[in-house]
């Protein structure tokens, strides 16, 4: 095993993660979690030849005037959050910093000033979380990864959660007959409660009970099993109302979602007499917020799991279609002329294949969301090189007291 070194380290910018950023004595930068900018630290590294170098936390020496005590007593430990020890106006600001430094870096956006908007904060800080996934321990308890995602911990509350999943999560344990490797928890409209579990077996090896009002759902590779009560989930989203199975995206913070769709609707047409294409549709919550405003909306996903669901979702609508398979695949073939193209991206990103196609297609206006900065600045790169101008990012707070980062960006041909 390499030598370990311990160095004091002053640090200066958060990155894209919130590990926070400093130079070594000898000038390579290493990245460290746990710590504001401003902050001098004691960390240690293992001896390396590389010129990033990734440390340990061992004591803050000088800390911010900033760091406050979080609200979780695991902050630190659990590896969920990175921020709580900044305050959510605070936190709010890093994020803008963390987006901007990566339009910089890596999309060679030198000049997102002019068009990057304030962050829309989130309506609730904390207890605002619908959904959240465990691993399930050895002793049987719900388990978050540590923060060197080496080790679980078990959970008995988590605060950035719902009240309501707040009460299931002390009381849900699991015997390891049962084959159970995961279990997601997830509130809908009503405060109802659907508990999906996951394991590699067909169905559970042994029977599951619970003496709470539960619907629960086992999912394996093979299929869902419904265990008890309903295999999907109504909730509502900006006024919308969407089901979703146990295996279908789930918005975690649907709140979050009326103040994104109020900075949306100020860039659609005032008439209805335009088409839309909507990548990555998933269960169709932007198919169906556009359904009402346009004159027709063609929805592709590359996840058949998600068509049941689309469907049921936008069964009332007529002037919807949905095509499965990638969009590189199915934008070639579509007849219709597209003036609005909307995708919601994964982490991954858009591929340069799909880009190539909306060109191609020639939409007008592109609105496209990403949740990983580093992401969303590589694709607007790409969308520049075909001509594409960025009109607005407009940041918004998915996941607050994360690093994570979400944006709607707005795109002109």
């Amino acid at each position: 095993m390499a030598d370990s070194i311990m160095e004091k380290v002053h640090f200066t910018t958060l990155s894209n993660g919130g590990a926070a950023l400093g130079r070594l004595a000898d000038g390579r930068v290493i990245f460290v979690k746990g710590i504001l900018p401003d902050e001098l630290a004691l960390i240690r590294y293992f001896k390396t030849d590389s010129r990033f170098v990734t440390g340990e936390l061992i004591d803050i020496l000088e800390p911010s005037t900033r760091r406050i005590a979080p609200f979780c007593p695991l902050f630190g430990m659990c590896s969920g959050c990175q921020l709580q020890f900044l305050d959510y106006t605070e936190q709010l600001a890093e994020k803008m910093k963390i987006l901007s430094d990566q339009l910089l870096r890596i999309g060679k956006i030198e000049n997102s000033g002019e068009f990057l908007q304030p962050i829309i904060p989130s309506p609730h800080s904390s207890h605002y979380r619908k959904s959240i996934r465990f691993f399930v321990g050895e002793d049987g308890s719900l388990c978050l990864p540590t923060l060197d995602e080496k080790e679980w911990l078990s959970i008995r509350t988590c605060p950035v959660c719902t009240e309501n999943i707040n009460q299931f999560i002390p009381v849900l344990s699991f015997d390891r007959e049962t084959g159970i490797a995961e279990a997601e928890i997830r509130e809908g409209d009503e405060g109802e409660i659907q508990l999906i579990l996951r394991g590699e077996m067909e169905k559970p090896e042994n029977e599951v009970e619970v003496d709470i009002p539960v619907s629960i759902v086992y999912s394996s590779p093979a299929n869902s099993y419904v265990i008890a009560g309903d295999s999907t989930l109504q909730q509502t989203i900006a006024g919308i109302s969407v089901a979703a199975s146990d295996d279908a995206p789930f918005c975690s913070n649907p709140d979050i979602m009326e103040p994104l769709c109020a900075a949306l609707s100020a860039w659609i047409p005032a008439n209805d007499v335009y088409n839309v294409l909507n990548l990555n549709c998933g269960t169709g919550f932007w198919s169906k917020w556009f359904a009402s405003r346009c004159r027709k909306v063609m929805a592709q996903d590359e996840n058949e799991a998600n068509a049941e669901d689309f469907v049921l979702n936008l069964d009332a609508f007529d002037n919807v279609d949905l095509y499965l398979g990638k969009p590189e695949e199915i934008i070639p073939g579509l007849k219709d002329k597209v003036k609005i193209v909307i995708c919601e991206t994964g982490s991954s990103g858009l591929t340069k294949e799909a880009i190539s196609e909306i060109d191609r297609c020639k939409a007008d206006t592109v609105f496209y969301i990403g949740h990983d900065p580093a992401m969303i600045a590589r694709d607007l790169a790409r969308f520049q090189l075909y001509g594409y101008t960025i009109q607005q990012i407009i940041p918004f707070d998915n996941e607050p007291n994360t690093a994570k980062v979400s944006a709607l960006c707005v795109l002109k041909k």
